[in-house]
């Protein structure tokens, strides 16, 4: 059975923006103005540079394995199936511990 991509780019566009926009800029930036004061213009200019290389990684991957999955797909095919699990276990993590410091903030 293969999913079917009903997604366009805009769709997955407002997808991304809406994340970015809602965690990243408005709810984290005031904590991050707290810690780093003015130097919060440069410590969000590092972060992007960070997120840049994650997405074009990411774009990179996607259009070497075009299937879905994600970060399990990947290393599923290019490492091994333990692998892939640990990966799909670690990202599952991640955004839960994202999601919990998003709404602390």
């Amino acid at each position: 059975m293969e999913l079917k991509r009903t997604l366009n780019l805009i769709d997955a566009t407002a997808i991304g923006i809406g994340a970015i926009i809602g965690a990243g800029i408005f709810v984290v930036l005031g904590i991050a103005v707290g810690y780093a004061g003015p130097a919060v213009v440069v410590s969000m200019v590092v972060a992007g540079i960070v997120a840049l290389f994650s997405a074009l990684s990411f774009a990179e991957l996607g259009s070497a394995i075009p299937k879905e999955g994600g970060t399990y797909e990947f290393a599923y095919q290019l490492i091994s199936p333990s692998v892939a699990f640990l990966s799909g276990c670690l990202w599952l993590f991640g955004q839960t511990v994202a999601g919990a410091a998003v709404s602390l903030g």
